[in-house]
């Protein structure tokens, strides 16, 4: 009995050590875990921080830009605003027409508009999703209508789409102007009723825009987000929607996919 001793003190003192040895692992990952999470969480304020402060001073600047202006910089290549700050951030802002989409509903247009926008928009896809926006103006940018809207103006679907195929060409060539919309749509079948019924929903002066906006801080570590405001020129800017990185790429790839389709048809 007496020999058996040292072995089972042995068994005790390897037991001890690996009971010490997972109190100590256990102890250091959750640690470890503890300070990834005030580490993401520090980040998530920085970022939060960064963006709060990067949305006024774009909001700034569209405030301090006239609307006719804002037209003129948007046909540019971006990014159209930097603002530096120096080891400290940079922003990046790129501005694009974000008018080009009607109302999903019309119950939001003005009542004078309403009939002629329920005609509009029954003649949409019943999967309208991409192809309308929940707030802003009524009107709607021809300059940067999808196909489907812009072959929604025409009673024929056929008809529709050669004068929706017309204007994406026209404004991919040479630029689309309201003179030259009008023209092309008062020569289809009963022209002139068309203009008349859609000249009160159709701008070709936008004043909703969508921005991108990158901030690089001093790590040069970039942080992505976006905005839809309008810059109205007696109410000044007016924010409509908060987008995520990931919402403009989802528009971005919604416009590309748009595109193909348009030179697939043509």
């Amino acid at each position: 009995m007496t020999g058996a001793r040292p072995g089972f003190a042995l068994v005790y003192v390897i037991s001890v050590a690996m009971i010490v040895s997972l109190v100590i692992t256990a102890t250091l990952t959750r640690q470890d875990a503890q300070a990834r999470f005030v580490h993401r969480q520090r980040r998530a304020y920085q970022a939060r921080h960064d963006m709060l402060g990067a949305r006024a001073v774009v909001e700034l600047w569209l405030n301090r830009t006239q609307p006719a202006d804002l037209a003129t910089i948007a046909r540019e290549p971006g990014p159209h605003y930097t603002f530096d700050v120096p080891g400290v951030m940079r922003l990046e802002a790129t501005l694009s027409d974000g008018q080009g989409l009607p109302l999903a509903d019309e119950t939001l247009a003005p009542a004078s508009m309403r009939d002629t926008y329920r005609t509009l928009l029954e003649r949409l896809p019943a999967d309208r999703a991409g192809l309308v926006r929940a707030s802003g103006p009524a009107r709607f940018s021809a300059a940067t209508a999808p196909r489907e809207v812009l072959a929604a103006l025409l009673p024929d679907a056929d008809t529709g789409e050669r004068f929706a195929d017309d204007i994406v060409t026209l404004r991919e060539r040479d630029g689309l102007d309201e003179q030259s919309f009008f023209r092309v749509l008062s020569a289809a079948p009963d022209g002139d009723s068309l203009v008349l019924a859609w000249r009160p929903i159709v701008t070709f002066q936008p004043t909703v825009w969508r921005l991108q906006i990158t901030v690089t801080d001093s790590r040069g570590e970039p942080a992505v987000f976006g905005l839809v405001a309008e810059r109205d020129a007696t109410e000044g800017v007016t924010v409509l929607e908060s987008l995520t990185e990931a919402d403009l790429n989802r528009l971005a790839a919604g416009d590309r996919d748009r595109a193909g389709e348009q030179s697939e048809d043509r």
